[in-house]
């Protein structure tokens, strides 16, 4: 439902290949995303191409952490060294 997109912040875009439906509006707007109708082929891939790329997340809402990586050195040593495996 509509009501569990909102409490879940899901943001819904929609790109409708017909006439405007309200539903489809009505979904858009309430949860914060964008609904368009296609005029033609250039409009649709327009915006197509908008909605590619992910919007981007409110601070308060990203919870990611993230970790430093790094890759393995190799070095050489002037005084021989023994390695076991």
């Amino acid at each position: 439902t509509v009501r569990s997109l909102i409490n879940n912040d899901i943001r819904v875009s929609i790109v409708g290949l017909s006439a405007e439906v309200q539903i489809c509006k009505t979904i858009a707007k309430e949860t914060k995303g964008t609904y368009h109708v296609v005029m033609n082929e250039q409009h649709f891939k327009e915006l197509l191409f908008e909605n590619i790329p992910p919007p981007p997340i409110a601070t308060a809402q990203n919870t990611s952490n993230l970790i430093q990586m790094g890759f393995p050195e190799s070095k050489t040593f002037e005084v021989p060294g023994l390695c076991a495996w």
